[in-house]
């Protein structure tokens, strides 16, 4: 593993399956349903912080 790498965990899938469906097109309540987020606020912090 690179050392800028992070070891991947249940988490990493989740955000990752959640950025698939923002790719897509999903709405971010669908996102929210899916990721188990309960405010928008929240669901976006993840998918930007892990979207670059």
């Amino acid at each position: 593993m690179d050392s800028d790498e992070q070891p991947l965990s249940g988490h990493s899938f989740r955000v990752g399956a959640a950025l698939d469906l923002l790719e897509q097109g999903e709405p971010l309540e669908r996102i929210m349903l899916r990721g188990g987020w309960q405010t928008d606020s929240t669901a976006m912090k993840y998918l930007r912080n892990w979207g670059h």
